[in-house]
């Protein structure tokens, strides 16, 4: 080792510590660099994996849509209910979707026609016929 020399004017001390910064600098910035160097393929990674997550959502969702269309399309089936009824059926699981099938079967086959929409003007008879064509022949005079 060399003889201890003091630092006896500022720009040999600005010197001294500037170089002990640019190694303490030097070596934290390795440090750094190497510890996230994969910060970017890690990025990329998440990013895939989100959009992979919201594609499966997507499926998933439409695949029990159709899980559900079929189940009701077979109970309209089951109960003889026309399939433009079939997606009209409601419910959260089959239990309940056989109990909507079962409400509505029981008004198509009852087999009783419900009462006619009541007119508020019946047709009219032969008198009645012959009165209005009276009727028009005389304001027609």
């Amino acid at each position: 080792m060399g003889e201890f020399e003091p630092i006896t004017t500022q720009e040999q001390l600005d010197a001294l510590i500037s170089e002990r910064l640019r190694r303490n600098t030097e070596k934290v910035t390795n440090e750094i660099t190497s510890k996230f160097a994969d910060y970017e393929t890690l990025k990329q990674s998440v990013e895939k994996h989100s959009k992979d997550a919201e594609t499966i959502a997507e499926l998933t969702s439409k695949v029990q849509k159709y899980e559900t269309d079929s189940v009701k399309t077979r109970i309209a089936l089951e109960y003889n209910l026309p399939l433009e009824v079939a997606s009209r059926l409601s419910g959260k699981d089959e239990e309940e979707i056989k109990k909507d099938a079962e409400f509505l079967a029981s008004f198509l086959k009852s087999g009783t026609k419900p009462a006619p929409i009541a007119t508020i003007e019946s047709e009219p008879n032969e008198k009645e016929k012959i009165n209005l064509a009276f009727k028009n022949i005389l304001e027609k005079m």
